[in-house]
């Protein structure tokens, strides 16, 4: 009990850091977003490719989800090799991938939403206004990639804060 709790506060502390850095050091952040992006993106694909050949190796056998699992790892170490290589002339894929995963989560939280309201039951105004904001933002991004990445990594910093501070309760 009392180490979950210690896990709770001090993954708060580790998200209300990361927001605050995202405030005060965003044109920094720009700098290294196609490195840390890149290699977040290959080790987790290399994590993934591994925990998945293990289970193979384990189980002797391919199943259509393991393959599946280890493809499209492969595909994101590739990506993340990419994004690292190119650096700086990554950041316009990156602020497009990124406008485009906005209206993607947009699109499943008014889906959420109409389903909820279909069904009679209470819909979170004050989260279909934040998801219209993240849809403005998002459709601003796709329109100006690199000049808006910016913008979008203090916002970022703004809503980790949020997050870690009002949503993350256990």
């Amino acid at each position: 009990m009392k180490m979950d709790r210690f896990m709770n506060v001090f993954s708060r502390a580790v998200l209300v850091t990361a927001g605050i850095l995202c405030f005060t050091h965003s044109r920094y952040i720009l700098i290294m977003l196609p490195y840390l992006i890149g290699i977040s993106m290959m080790v987790a694909g290399g994590i993934i490719v591994f925990v998945s050949t293990d289970m193979i190796r384990r189980h002797l056998k391919w199943t259509g989800e393991t393959c599946s699992r280890v493809t499209r790892s492969l595909m994101i170490i590739v990506v993340g090799m990419i994004t690292v290589i190119k650096g700086e002339g990554a950041l316009p894929f990156i602020g497009v991938s990124w406008g485009l995963l906005g209206l993607y989560k947009s699109a499943g939280i008014f889906e959420n939403a109409a389903e909820e309201w279909n069904a009679d039951r209470n819909v979170s105004w004050a989260e279909l206004a934040e998801t219209a904001v993240e849809t403005v933002l998002s459709c601003v991004l796709l329109f100006e990639p690199v000049e808006k990445l910016g913008t979008h990594i203090y916002l970022l910093g703004m809503q980790i804060i949020v997050f870690a501070l009002f949503r993350a309760r256990k």
